[in-house]
């Protein structure tokens, strides 16, 4: 193995999979706590009715959203500069491929469950 192909493997080591867990670590947090972020709210709703299939369902989904975004983020920001069918992904993207997959690809394009949110302003 190459040089550069363990840089690509420690990348999405530390830029997809750590902050997927950090973020999935982080909503399981705020369950016990006043102010709580969407998801979370939507995991202690699922919680408190007692719906623990329900609840494992949606870390399931939210968890592979959260590695993806983490994905396409780094992307954006050209720590995982990478080239699709030769086009540059960070460049034709506009720095917002992550962006366009919460708000958008994810509804429009996934055969699987989904759990939209409702965000202020939108």
């Amino acid at each position: 193995m190459n040089e550069a192909t363990k840089e690509f493997i420690a990348i999405l080591i530390s830029h997809v999979r750590d902050e997927a867990i950090e973020a999935s670590d982080i909503t399981w947090r705020q369950l016990d706590r006043e102010h709580k972020g969407f998801v979370a709210k939507r995991w202690e709703k699922a919680r408190q009715a007692g719906d623990l299939d329900e609840l494992v369902r949606m870390i399931i989904a939210d968890s592979v959203d959260d590695a993806i975004y983490s994905l396409l983020h780094a992307i954006d920001e050209g720590i995982l500069p990478l080239v699709f069918k030769g086009t540059n992904l960070t460049e034709d993207g506009g720095a917002d491929l992550a962006g366009f997959y919460l708000c958008e690809a994810r509804y429009a394009l996934s055969k699987q469950r989904t759990y939209e949110e409702e965000l202020p302003g939108l």
